[in-house]
């Protein structure tokens, strides 16, 4: 039984260490599209060379949410797991 919470236990800060990493990957990759995005003062229906940079901000965007809420729920599987009924 001590093995098991032992195994839980790693597992959940496993888990949250790869959550934390996610949410820091989306913040620097959004930093990395602003900084290469330049300021215009026209109209954004000028700005169509921008719509490349700003899709692969949103799907970066988008898959670091997947991916944390797929840890999130393992997480939330585990931790109901090891809560004693």
């Amino acid at each position: 039984m001590e093995m098991e919470e032992e195994r839980l236990s790693k597992r959940l800060n496993d888990l949250d260490h790869g959550i934390r990493i996610s949410e820091s990957l989306v913040t620097h990759a959004s930093q990395l599209v602003e900084d290469e995005t330049p300021v215009f003062d026209e109209p954004w229906d000028d700005c169509d060379h921008l719509l490349p940079l700003m899709q692969v901000r949103s799907s970066i965007a988008h898959q670091a949410m997947e991916e944390n809420n797929r840890m999130e729920d393992h997480l939330a599987a585990l931790c109901f797991a090891t809560v004693p009924l």
